[in-house]
């Protein structure tokens, strides 16, 4: 019981990596499509959509970095080990995603 609670904690990390990873993705394809609308006219903050996109893209691949911890810790097949409220790689690795993603978007 206390390993299918440990494993849907996994699985709820997961998700919501994966949904960081698609929703920073878009942001990332949807201005760069939409970039002669979105410089047209005078450019001011064109440095700073720079910086976001380049957090957006850190953001992705810490993301990335999240979901390959979370298999590395599920493939140790150690039940002491399942454990995401502790602070491992897959921590910290979430918390700079979550991080670069909101100075991507603020």
């Amino acid at each position: 019981m206390a390993t299918e609670i440990k494993l849907k904690a996994f699985d709820t990390v997961l998700e919501w990596s994966k949904q960081i990873i698609t929703i920073a993705s878009a942001i990332l394809v949807l201005s760069a499509t939409f970039i002669k609308d979105i410089i047209s006219g005078t450019v001011i903050l064109q440095g700073w959509l720079l910086v976001s996109w380049i957090l957006f893209l850190f953001s992705i691949v810490a993301g990335v970095v999240v979901i390959a911890s979370l298999a590395a810790y599920l493939n140790t097949g150690d039940e002491s080990k399942l454990d995401v409220y502790g602070w491992s790689s897959i921590q910290w690795a979430a918390l700079f995603q979550i991080i670069l993603f909101v100075f991507g978007v603020g």
